[in-house]
Formats: C-alpha cells, sequence, structure tokens
C-alpha cells in the first residue's frame, strides 16, 4: 500500500503543486488551508485491542486546553511543513514524527491532526489513527472526508456497530455519499445482510466507478483479510459487475483513462474506453449513461433521449434517473416532456427538493408559469442558498427562473442582486 500511496503522491505532485493526494484524500499544503475531499481512503488492517484505541480517544477528549503562543503555532507549522515533505517523498513514519511534534506545541491543530490520522493509518498504527480522527472531529464534526476515514478505521479494527454509526452519521449529513456507501457495502457483506441495494450500485458514474475500483484494487489485500477472498469478490460483483473480482486494477485503470477523455470532450477515445470497460464486465447501466453523455455533449439529443428511456424502461424506480432524463429533455428543447419525466422523479422522492427546484424550471420553460412560481417561491423561502447553487450550475436554470413574472423579488430573496443577472 505504501508503495501505491507514494506513486499518487509523486504523479499529483508532477503536475499540481499546492496539494497531494493521500489514498483519495486531497490534502493542501500550509499555505492552502483545509483538506478536499475527492472521496475515501481506506486504510489496511492490523489486529489492535480496541480498548487502548477508545482509552486513547477518551483521554485526549478530557485534555484541558492549553492557551498556544503565536511562536509555538508558527513552530508546529514548520513541523507541518517537514511532514509534507516526507509525505511526498514516502517516508510516512518520518512524517508521522514531525506531525506529532507539531501536536505537542499546538494539540488542536486540524491540519496536524488530519495528516496524523492518514499517516498512521496508512502505517496500520489503527489506534493512533482513531484517536487523530477523533481528535479532528471535535473541532470539525461535520467533516465528510474524516469522517469517512474514522468509519474506515473501525471497520479494520472489526468495530463494526461504531463504524455503522459513523456511516448513520454521515448519511445524515450527505445522501448518496459514495465513500459512504462504500464503507456501508462492506459491513453488509461481511455480515451477509440480504437486502443490500444492488441497484444503487449498477447506476453510478464513470467516476464512481473509477473512485470504487481504485479503492478495491489499491486494499485488495487487505481488504481480503478482513472480510474473505469470496466476500472480496461480492463486493466487486455488487460495486463494479459480476466477475470482475480478478480485473479490478484493470477496471480502475480504464476508468480513469474515461473519466480524463470525458473531461476533454474527446469523443473517439472516450467511446473506445467505454467499450473496454464493457468487455471488463462493468455494469451496462452505467456504460449506458456514458454514452448517453457522449451522445448528448456532441448534440446528439435523439440519441441521448433514446439511450435514457431504454434505462427507464427497465428500471421505472428511479428518482435520479428520472431527474437526469427531464434534464436532458429540458436540455433539448421538449420542455412538457421534461416536465413529466421530473414528476415521476418528484412522486418518487417527494422530500427531494432538487427535483422539484428542476420541474418549477421545466413548467416555467413549458410556460405554466402560475405553478413554478409557486415551487420557486416555496423554495427561495426554505432553501434559499441551495438555490443559489442549483441556478448556478446551468445556464438553462437562470432562463427558466427569469421566466416568472416576479424574478427579481426571488433573486433578492436568495441574495442574488437582479442586476447582476
Amino acid at each position: 500500500m505504501a508503495a501505491a500511496l507514494a506513486a499518487l503522491v509523486t504523479a499529483l505532485n508532477a503536475s499540481a503543486g499546492d496539494f497531494f493526494l493521500i489514498d483519495g484524500m486531497m490534502v493542501d499544503d500550509i499555505s492552502a488551508g483545509e483538506a478536499r475531499d475527492l472521496g475515501h481512503w481506506a486504510p489496511p488492517p492490523l489486529d489492535v485491542r480496541a480498548d487502548a484505541s477508545r482509552l486513547s480517544g477518551m483521554i485526549m477528549a478530557n485534555l484541558p486546553e492549553i492557551p498556544r503562543s503565536s511562536a509555538e503555532i508558527n513552530r508546529s507549522r514548520g513541523h507541518l511543513e517537514a511532514a509534507d515533505n516526507y509525505i511526498r517523498s514516502g517516508e510516512y513514519a518520518k512524517a508521522l514524527l514531525e506531525l506529532k511534534d507539531g501536536l505537542a506545541l499546538n494539540p488542536r491543530g486540524h491540519e496536524l491532526l488530519s495528516r496524523a490520522g492518514v499517516i498512521a493509518a496508512t502505517l496500520r498504527r489503527f489506534s493512533e489513527a482513531e484517536g487523530y480522527m477523533r481528535r479532528y472531529l471535535q473541532e470539525r464534526p461535520t467533516d465528510l472526508v474524516h469522517l469517512s476515514g474514522l468509519a474506515a478505521v473501525l471497520i479494520r479494527l472489526a468495530r463494526l456497530d461504531e463504524a455503522g454509526a459513523i456511516i448513520d452519521r454521515l448519511e445524515r449529513l450527505r445522501t448518496e455519499y459514495l465513500p459512504a456507501r462504500f464503507n456501508r457495502l462492506c459491513i453488509q457483506v461481511i455480515r451477509e445482510v440480504d437486502d443490500i441495494d444492488r441497484d444503487w450500485w449498477t447506476r453510478r458514474t464513470i467516476e464512481e466507478v473509477g473512485l470504487t475500483s481504485a479503492w478495491l484494487a489499491s486494499d485488495r489485500m487487505d481488504l481480503i483479510q478482513v472480510m474473505g477472498a469470496e466476500d472480496y469478490a461480492l463486493v466487486c460483483d455488487i460495486a463494479l459487475g459480476p466477475g470482475t473480482s480478478d480485473r479490478v486494477q484493470e477496471i480502475a485503470t480504464a476508468s480513469a483513462e474515461a473519466y480524463q477523455r470525458q473531461s476533454q470532450s474527446l469523443t473517439a477515445e472516450l467511446s473506445a474506453s467505454l467499450d473496454r470497460l464493457q468487455s471488463l464486465g462493468v455494469h451496462g447501466t452505467v456504460i449506458d449513461r456514458a454514452r448517453a453523455d457522449l451522445l448528448a455533449a456532441s448534440g446528439n439529443g435523439p440519441g441521448a433521449i433514446a439511450i435514457w428511456k431504454r434505462l427507464l424502461e427497465s428500471s421505472p424506480e428511479w428518482p435520479e434517473g428520472w431527474m437526469l432524463y427531464g434534464r436532458l429533455q429540458m436540455k433539448f428543447g421538449a420542455h412538457a416532456e421534461a416536465a413529466a419525466a421530473l414528476r415521476k422523479a418528484l412522486d418518487q422522492s417527494p422530500k427531494d427538493d432538487r427535483f422539484r427546484f428542476y420541474l418549477a424550471c421545466a413548467r416555467a420553460l413549458n410556460g405554466e408559469l402560475k405553478a413554478a412560481q409557486e415551487d420557486f417561491e416555496d423554495l427561495a423561502r426554505r432553501r434559499s442558498r441551495d438555490m443559489r447553487s442549483w441556478i448556478d450550475a446551468d445556464e438553462i436554470l437562470d432562463r427558466a427562473l427569469k421566466r416568472v413574472p416576479n424574478y427579481t423579488a426571488i433573486l433578492r430573496r436568495i441574495e442574488i442582486p437582479p442586476e447582476s443577472e
């Protein structure tokens, strides 16, 4: 695992100078601030006493806060910088020593705690890793990356109930969060749960397949130690596609290639990558979704719509699918069809305000101004911040809002000056 980490760090540093990657966690240099979430990192297992880990956490939680001078904090940042240099060169034990020295000067330094948790887990020092992560989460209790990391550590300590509680917390903070789903799947397979939501995994994006296959590839032997070879194969079958456990590394490589080509709008090359993933056994719905995106990006609306119709005929109880289909119809000017699809999405998931917003947009574009205006006003009252981000995500949504008579009042309510629009 250390070799894989070093390769990731080296590769990323070759193209970007202000951050590095540790098993899916993008960590900023000290000048850049907080960690940024790329997904999930999953450290390997180690047989340690859970009681020691819990005791360590209790001791650290009850330490009195000691005022620190600016000189001590500045010195701690020197240790952080030294640790970053060791991480880049793959000298993780030395990096952890520097982080410990920094924490002696600044015990609540979130950058120090973040790195210490990840590095300790990488070195299979899980009792230490748990302590650092819990201390970090005392300061930042809603940090998704570190909650996910803590759940992964607890799984490897065979403390599945505690890991499950952390995953519950994650899912309350963000539904459909891939790292939480992956950790949940591992627990379900270990516990031989019957009602695993297999359909959810068949509907992922190429990027999500890339992340999942990378985790499964890098931690293959470690996960087999935790759950056994048969259960590891079952996780692969569910998450990637039937019979894929022997091709996980190939899928990870092909997915990364496909995602890069998708980002660069390389149509012919992306099509070849999708053919490769299909031959490796990746779920067919994943491939079809990507092909529909490819057609839509090249302006072939009818082709993309035809694929989505076929997908939804085979999976009619898929609210996210109806939402994506409705937005595709909206993009190509089929506003009545878009409204019908988005109504199905909302009917299947009536608490999801994203679907309500997109339906309001489709209605506005379809001339149903009164109904659209009522929904916009309601959402502006309840979800003003989210509504701003939804509008910013797609120019057509901004145009839809401007169809309703009182759109300037709605913009003011969500704190967007009308003159800036």
